[in-house]
């Protein structure tokens, strides 16, 4: 897990420069219609901005892996509630 966090916390370092340089190649891609590659492209795009955005909707690089923290425990502790239940 302390990889999963490392890499939320540098998320800009990594996730700008892949948005420039994919979202280049998926344009060249497109026009030389090409669409199956571009279209790999375009999606690397997409889920890294979704990372961007979370990052800044959290607040930063500190306070992106204590909200990371806390959803994972909130969800663990939902999945072992809901155990508990299915075994009575």
């Amino acid at each position: 897990m302390d990889i999963f966090h490392f890499i939320l916390k540098y998320t800009p370092f990594w996730s700008i420069p892949l948005i420039m340089i994919c979202g280049e190649f998926g344009y060249v891609y497109w026009l030389k219609s090409i669409r199956g590659i571009a279209k790999i492209f375009f999606t690397v795009v997409v889920i890294s901005f979704l990372f961007l955005v979370y990052y800044v909707w959290a607040g930063g690089p500190d306070r992106v892996v204590e909200a990371t923290q806390s959803g994972t425990k909130f969800i663990n502790k939902e999945i072992e509630a809901e155990r508990k239940n299915l075994s009575y």
